[in-house]
């Protein structure tokens, strides 16, 4: 997308929050002339999961587009003919879109679990590590005696959930995705943890090692050797991916054709267009 055209679909963005009905006063956010900004219009626009800063923000940002919408407004600049013709290549660019993405939306399906395991088979080769990788759980506590009740639970086989809901004090710091990763990827920034997921074997769990985040703990549960395939579970985003893309394009081939079928298309050649 050109740089003129991206400045077209932001400003296309901003005026759909642009002039409205004069709201009661309550409701009003912020206002520039006759253009008004209300509480409504605001948390319709923000993404979900906006904060306080992105609240904030928004109505300032809104403010400094408006002023600039109405001095454009007002010197004409919606009738020169640079910018209608912007406009339109925007809309076009818009309408190629939502057919594109109607179309994967309509007739691309999600890969099913038996195409995913056939592509995983039959692509075995292009799965092979080129690392140790390690299949891990782990949590941070914040005591020793909790660090050392986990572990022993841990060591009878107790089920992670249940561990780090009773001991994690760092939530965001629990991981148990089923999944293998590089040795390097062992809790990054804790060396002392990696140094154990490169020697523990599967089941095996860590003593406490102590950093300034807390007590953490590891336990092994699975493990490939560089050479070896991947596991299934580790690679599925990928392969999910590829599946789609092949989908994708397949469909948009299709629909092209089809397209040609429906409506004329004649294209120049040797300087004529055919009738």
């Amino acid at each position: 997308m050109s740089l003129g055209t991206g400045f077209v679909l932001t400003a296309l963005a901003w005026i759909g929050c642009g002039p409205s009905p004069e709201p009661r006063q309550a409701a009003i956010v912020a206002k520039v002339g006759r253009a008004t900004l209300t509480r409504q219009a605001l948390d319709q626009a923000l993404p979900e999961g906006s904060g306080p800063a992105e609240r904030a923000e928004y109505p300032v940002r809104w403010v400094e587009q408006e002023l600039l919408i109405q001095a454009a407004q007002a010197d004409g600049l919606e009738r020169d003919s640079v910018f209608v013709a912007s406009l339109e290549r925007a809309r076009r660019e818009l309408l190629a879109r939502a057919a594109i993405e109607q179309l994967f939306r309509e007739r691309v399906p999600k890969p099913t679990e038996a195409e995913i395991d056939s592509y995983y088979v039959a692509n075995a080769a292009s799965f092979r590590l080129e690392t140790d990788q390690v299949r891990f759980e782990h949590l941070v506590t914040d005591s020793l005696g909790k660090a050392l009740s986990a572990r022993r639970a841990a060591a009878a086989g107790a089920p992670w959930d249940s561990l780090a809901a009773r001991y994690a004090s760092v939530p965001a710091f629990t991981l148990a995705d089923g999944r293998c990763h590089p040795l390097s990827e062992v809790v990054p920034g804790v060396p002392e943890v990696a140094r154990f997921a490169s020697r523990l074997d599967s089941g095996q769990v860590s003593p406490p090692v102590r950093t300034a985040l807390g007590l953490h703990l590891l336990r092994i549960t699975g493990r490939r050797r560089a050479g070896e395939q991947a596991d299934l579970s580790s690679v599925r985003p990928t392969i999910i991916e590829v599946l789609e893309m092949d989908a994708r394009q397949r469909a948009y081939a299709r629909y092209l054709s089809s397209l040609k079928a429906k409506f004329k298309v004649a294209m120049a050649d040797s300087g004529r267009v055919a009738e």
